[in-house]
């Protein structure tokens, strides 16, 4: 130090000596102390280390200050789970400040998150979250841990509750990569999928929810297993193979024990990412192959056909050359001359000139012959595997459309009509609800191809062979239908017993790539399946709630696992008389008990995953104590179907099986001398239960009197038509969804589902919900398409409930769904050059919008309804002027006024009067500035601007567009029109 001190002062100035020599003294005095504290520094650490006294002191300290922080934050947690959310957030801020260090932190700051996403303030909330998740990283227990871990899923959740959904995508998305193995991630891909449903990004929401549930938090052994019909989702870990900039997939090979071998391609996570996902659904049935239609016909032999078709081409051009070359030569001077040598070359180039058109010959005939084979192959697959998709089974509703031999131009028109009639019936899998692969650059064609054009293709391949006129239009025909049966045929037909091996081929391996056996990658699954029973209607139909005697019955177990042959297979199950008890001791006794400790509390954890427990700690007895019964054999309803029943019918005598009657349902003594009848089935392997998990199912036998009503009125309470009604409506909505995203037959399962419940509801008046019912089914209607069946729900309504606050609803329906008939008519005139009038449906339509907004003129609907009017004289060829200026007069705070006032000047825009639609422009983004269409309003106004020689003006605007419209399409066009000004300058310059 003292040297260093002297270089100072002797690179210092004269000035400054005074002071170099301070830091010289200062130096020395620093380097004696440093010496003398050296020195002394062994005996200084012996002095400072503390005692065992003071040890144990620190301890009972740090002890008594932990056990402080902890009550204190049970206070604060217990307080936060009664509800009591603004004292919660006192007490758990009042641990982070009294006790900063405690091994409470992390999971005091996620609890203040979580009161405040509680109270709905979700800025606040994610900050707390933040902060919890923070603190994680130096967490000192597992608890504290798991609340970082749940706290920075919740960041993202409160993001989606806030309706910030790119922030939170992007949160979602940093948690997957962060803890790609928690099993918060299946929630995460689940608020994913429901952030792009807000934002109608269907295909993304699909594509987000079929990734919930790949991932295992903590396996265990029901992991292993699976049941059928349930999808089977496969997860590899790869990271040799996506290392490039160009994503890749993966094989993996799944074997079933009992025969059937599909090849799965897994899809990576991400670009560059480890991990690839894939899922292909499982049922019960004999081995079936899919992987035939593969070989029948793929992409590799459509290019290939494509090749050959080209060559052939190809070759008929030289063969035509050689042709016109022999041609010529024949005419020439040189025939003259040397006729013999020039007959010889002549001959030459016919002759080659026919083997190149026979060459092109033989390759188109086995062109053809490959797209007739593959169109005969795949109608005799569909006829063994999906008979009601054949040809013979369409065909069959109009016998005047079976194939022929000869080719008739009729037949092609009857094509339609079959569809027409099919319609709502998939065709080789065209519904399926799997993501179709992206299109390669040979299929852009095939884009869009609709239902009807490939059973049009499939009648004419079946009556017509393939030839060069047709060949084009059958080979992309060929093409779309290969890729719709491999999806809907692509699955693992399983029985009971089977076991699944999935095999991966590692190409590199732990011992390199020479050593292909290391590289093998297997797992296994079991078949298995959680069995329940029934006791059913004779009709097999609806599970009893009692039994009255002289009653016929159904006895039912469904156990998917017991299905072990391709025959009708049979179990036994165990029928028992018990008697019937009033005391719930008794009670837990005799059925199923679900044992578990009530609820302390009132409030859950956000973002908490629970725990699965299981259903009850012991197995059940398949007899209970003291009871008569009687061993029952149940057999399947068809083969692999999972279903097992029997029929037997419940007299006084007891229970009748074969006309003999086998167990007694009378006791002796008690408050009924009627038994239960206990149905009891000992699952041997299941899912969510251990093996041999017992399942049974008890319903009550009552006397003839009044019997039948009591049975009644239970299935009847408004509770079940309140449930009933709600499935209803979510089924709707999810059939509205199917139908958006051109899922056919599952959108009308789902509507079909809901109409019979709206319409069961809507029967009985006694539960008060007959009349939301009756507003339901005219929506679900709707959604079908089946626009008369919704206006006579809406005049039912109308006519029963005529104060019903669903009145304007079910008037609009009706003139929506006029103005959708007189459109079509409209349409069709405006094609057949038909001068286009205001049809009936039009005028029904403009008469009922306008009945609603004379009735109800504060209805939400009423400027609706005004919009809906012009749009009519518009599809009847007016201008509808009058009623938009009607509709941003009479309502001009609707969303409505602002799109009628766009609709005016888009009419003068059309008659190139741009100076009134420049007006009618200006007053939308000056009365409307926020409109959503005020891009396009803006761009517009410019193009008028433009119209009109007001380069100056329209710069300025088309500037605007681009500053406030930037990266979209919009600027896009505006750039091109400011393009086409400077241009304009530019030649008047010159």
């Amino acid at each position: 130090m003292e040297a260093t001190f002297m270089r100072l002062h002797r690179q210092s100035c004269g000035r400054c000596r005074n002071l170099s020599w301070a830091l010289v003294v200062a130096g020395s005095i620093a380097a004696t102390a440093h010496a003398a504290f050296g020195a002394a520094a062994p005996r200084a650490g012996a002095a400072t280390r503390p005692s065992e006294r003071e040890a144990r002191l620190s301890a009972r300290r740090d002890a008594r200050l932990s056990e402080e922080a902890g009550n204190l934050f049970r206070t604060a947690d217990t307080t936060f789970l009664v509800g009591d959310l603004a004292r919660a957030a006192e007490v758990f801020q009042q641990v982070l400040t009294s006790y900063p260090n405690s091994i409470y932190t992390v999971r005091a700051h996620a609890r203040l998150g979580d009161c405040a996403y509680e109270m709905r303030k979700y800025t606040d909330a994610a900050a707390h979250y933040r902060r919890a998740a923070a603190a994680g990283e130096a967490a000192a227990n597992d608890e504290e841990t798991a609340a970082a871990i749940r706290a920075d899923f919740m960041v993202g959740q409160c993001y989606l509750k806030a309706k910030s959904y790119t922030q939170a995508f992007t949160q979602f998305r940093k948690f997957i990569d962060r803890h790609p193995g928690h099993a918060l991630v299946n929630q995460a891909y689940q608020a994913i999928g429901d952030a792009h449903m807000a934002l109608e990004q269907y295909q993304q929401a699909l594509k987000a929810y079929r990734m919930v549930g790949t991932v295992i938090g903590e396996k265990t052994a029901a992991h292993r297993r699976i049941a059928p019909g349930q999808r089977l989702y496969l997860r590899i870990t790869d990271a040799d193979v996506n290392v490039g900039d160009t994503p890749r997939s993966v094989k993996a090979t799944v074997r079933t024990t009992g025969g059937d071998v599909e090849v799965v391609e897994l899809e990576p996570l991400g670009l560059r990412n480890p991990v690839f996902l894939a899922s292909i659904p499982t049922s019960l049935g004999s081995p079936r192959h899919s992987g035939e239609l593969t070989k029948i016909f793929n992409e590799e032999i459509a290019s290939k056909i494509r090749q050959q078709l080209s060559e052939a081409e190809g070759l008929e051009r030289a063969a035509r050359d050689k042709s016109e070359e022999a041609f010529e030569l024949d005419r020439s001077a040189q025939k003259s001359v040397n006729p013999a040598a020039t007959e010889r070359k002549r001959a030459a180039l016919t002759a080659e000139a026919d083997q190149l058109r026979a060459r092109s010959q033989e390759l188109r005939r086995e062109c053809t012959r490959i797209i007739d084979s593959a169109f005969a192959e795949y109608e005799k697959i569909l006829s063994r595997w999906a008979p009601e998709q054949s040809l013979a089974a369409l065909t069959a509703l109009r016998p005047e459309t079976r194939p022929t031999t000869a080719p008739a131009e009729p037949a092609e028109q009857t094509a339609a009509d079959v569809f027409r009639e099919v319609a709502g019936r998939p065709v080789a899998g065209a519904d399926d609800d799997e993501a179709a692969p992206a299109a390669t650059a040979g299929e852009q064609e095939a884009r869009g191809m609709t239902e009807q054009e490939i059973l049009q293709m499939r009648l004419s391949a079946a009556r017509t062979p393939t030839n060069m006129e047709n060949i084009d239009g059958r080979l992309t025909t060929l093409s779309v239908w290969s890729r719709s049966l491999a999806r809907q045929f692509q699955r693992l037909e399983v029985r009971g017993g089977d076991r699944i091996e999935i095999e991966y081929f590692d190409e590199i391996g732990p011992a390199g790539p020479n050593s292909p056996q290391k590289g093998i990658r297997k797992d296994v699954v079991e078949v298995a399946a959680d069995a329940s029973t029934a006791i059913l209607t004779a009709d097999g139909r609806e599970p009893l709630e009692h039994i009255v005697v002289n009653s016929d019955v159904i006895l039912q177990v469904e156990d998917a696992d017991a299905d072990t042959t391709d025959a009708p297979d049979t179990l036994t199950a165990v029928l028992a008389a018990v008697p019937i008890v009033r005391s719930e001791t008794e009670a837990a006794q005799q059925t199923k008990s679900k044992p578990g400790a009530a609820p302390a509390t009132q409030r859950a954890t956000p973002g908490e995953v629970a725990a699965e427990t299981p259903e009850g700690e012991r197995v059940e007895p398949l007899v209970p104590p003291g009871a008569a019964s009687v061993k029952v054999t149940l057999v399947e309803t068809g083969p692999h179907t999972g279903v097992f029943r029997r029929a037997v019918k419940v007299t006084p005598d007891g229970v009748v099986i074969d006309r003999a009657p086998v167990l007694p349902i009378k006791t002796e003594g008690g408050k009924s001398n009627l038994c239960a009848l206990r149905l009891a089935y000992a699952d041997s392997k299941a899912i969510r239960h251990r093996d041999g998990w017992v399942v049974a199912r008890m319903v009550d036998c009552i006397g003839d009197s009044g019997g039948d009503v009591a049975a009644v009125q239970y299935r009847q309470t408004l509770l079940d038509q309140q449930a009933k009604l709600k499935r209803a409506v979510a089924a709707g909505e999810i059939g509205r969804i199917y139908l958006d995203l051109g899922l056919t037959r599952r959108g009308r399962e789902y509507l079909s589902s809901a109409q019979a419940d709206c319409t069961e509801v809507a029967r009985d008046d006694k539960t008060g919900l007959a009349e939301e019912a009756l507003h339901h089914s005219w929506k679900i209607y709707f959604y079908a398409g089946l626009l008369d069946d919704a206006v006579a729900a809406c005049r039912l309504l109308m006519s029963r409930y005529p104060n019903s606050e669903y009145i304007d609803d079910a008037m609009f329906a009706m003139g929506q769904a006029s103005l959708e008939r007189g459109e079509k008519q409209a349409e069709q005139q405006r094609v057949a050059g038909e001068k286009v009038t205001l049809n009936r449906d039009l005028s029904r339509a403009i008469a009922q919008f306008e009945e609603l907004v004379k009735r109800f003129p504060n209805s939400p609907l009423a400027p609706e309804a005004l919009f809906m009017i012009g749009r009519a004289k518009i599809a009847a060829g007016q201008t509808g002027l009058d009623v938009f200026e009607r509709l941003a007069k009479q309502y001009p705070d609707s969303v409505l006024a602002a799109r009628g006032l766009v609709k005016v000047a888009d009419y003068y825009m059309s008659i190139g009067d741009f100076r009134r639609a420049a007006e009618y422009f200006g007053r939308v983004l000056i009365d409307y500035p926020d409109s959503p269409d005020l891009g396009e309003v803006l761009l517009q106004r410019g193009i008028c601007q433009y119209k009109m020689g007001l380069n100056k003006e329209a710069l300025e605007t088309f500037y605007r567009v681009i500053e406030e419209q930037s990266g979209t399409e919009l600027a896009g066009k505006a750039q091109k029109y400011i393009g086409f000004i400077n241009q304009k300058r530019g030649d008047r310059n010159d």
